[in-house]
């Protein structure tokens, strides 16, 4: 029996629609002439004006109605979370799946999310409650303590270089790879932004990989593939800001205290335009990313999602694992022959792990 292992949006399927949506821009430019930029800033006070006095939600011009805030499901067992939303390989069949601390509402699954983070669904782990979220952006120290905890994470404190951690939130699974890579995409948000940067409430992640060929220094000789592209340097707030890494950045901060920026925020930052926030709470996040790594096809690998408060347990944040994204090997469409069986007149098979 051959089993064909679903795809991924690819990056052709995201160049065109980028394409696409470009076109549409500037034939609606060419039809209506030349855009004068100060009056289109002035058009936009205006509106902005209007809209504060109508309570209406700002939306870019151009953007598609589906363009919709973020939706959250809290919840969802650890066979739904890993094996029907976040897998997007039928050959990677999950095995002793775990979700800790079990049942808490700091698991969910999101909707919706193509218009703020870049992902338009998948499952989120969050230091507290998952629906915090949801937009829009009223808040700039949102949190909750409701998520529970897992307990004490040596892996999460070696990366934060600090013990004190709270509202610990872990998904892990075992499986094994049909190829020999692995990857998926997430983004990392936060309400430590941007008050906290460069302070010790760097809330922390990581995606702790072990298996055959891995040498790390996490716990069972584990690596953290949750790293800033090109580098060794785990993604987290001290790390990724408006003033180190800024590519790798999206600020949706809110100053509900004009005049002087608080905490460690500066003043460019905060002056910025946050249309976003009428979509997600998190005052600032990461760009979309993708975690991979080599691995042995047909060898048993682990992994452990996992996030937690720095610090304390007042602020919250969350990691956005987009919907099946896990893949492995490099091509969106993979066959794994399995049972041993090979049809002798399809080139296109693989072998794959009996």
């Amino acid at each position: 029996m051959r089993v064909t292992c679903p795809t991924k949006m690819n990056t052709y399927f995201r160049t065109t629609m980028f394409a696409f949506l470009l076109i549409h821009f500037l034939t609606i430019s060419q039809s209506q002439g030349t855009i004068d930029l100060h009056q289109f800033r002035k058009d936009s006070h205006d509106d902005r004006v209007k809209r504060e006095a109508s309570h209406e939600p700002f939306v870019f011009p151009g953007l598609l109605p589906q363009q919709t805030p973020l939706q959250i499901t809290p919840g969802g067992s650890e066979t739904f979370l890993i094996q029907d939303v976040l897998l997007g390989d039928l050959c990677l069949v999950p095995t002793n799946m775990e979700t800790r601390p079990a049942g808490s509402p700091s698991f969910g699954t999101f909707a919706n999310g193509l218009a703020s983070i870049g992902i338009e669904e998948g499952v989120i782990l969050a230091t507290g409650d998952s629906e915090i979220a949801l937009g829009p952006n009223t808040s700039s120290n949102d949190g909750t303590t409701g998520g529970g905890t897992a307990g004490f994470d040596a892996d999460l404190a070696a990366i934060s270089g600090s013990s004190a951690l709270f509202n610990v939130t872990i998904l892990e699974f075992d499986f094994i790879p049909d190829e020999d890579k692995i990857a998926f995409d997430y983004v990392f948000a936060s309400e430590e932004y941007c008050e906290y940067v460069s302070t010790v409430f760097n809330d922390a992640f990581g995606f702790f990989l072990s298996g055959p060929g891995i040498n790390g220094p996490y716990t069972d000789n584990a690596i953290n593939i949750a790293t800033i592209p090109g580098t060794n340097t785990p993604v987290a707030i001290n790390n990724v800001n408006w003033t180190l890494n800024s590519s790798y950045y999206v600020t949706n901060a809110v100053n509900e205290f004009p005049g002087t920026p608080p905490g460690n925020c500066t003043a460019a930052e905060t002056s910025q335009p946050t249309p976003l926030s009428t979509f997600i709470e998190y005052d600032g996040f990461t760009t979309n990313l993708t975690a991979e790594a080599d691995v042995i096809p047909c060898e048993v690998y682990h992994i452990k999602i996992a996030i937690a408060d720095i610090g304390d347990g007042i602020f919250d944040s969350a990691v956005f694992l987009g919907k099946n994204s896990f893949v492995s090997g490099d091509d969106n469409t993979r066959i794994n022959v399995v049972s041993g069986y090979t049809d002798p007149n399809d080139e296109t098979a693989e072998e794959g792990c009996e």
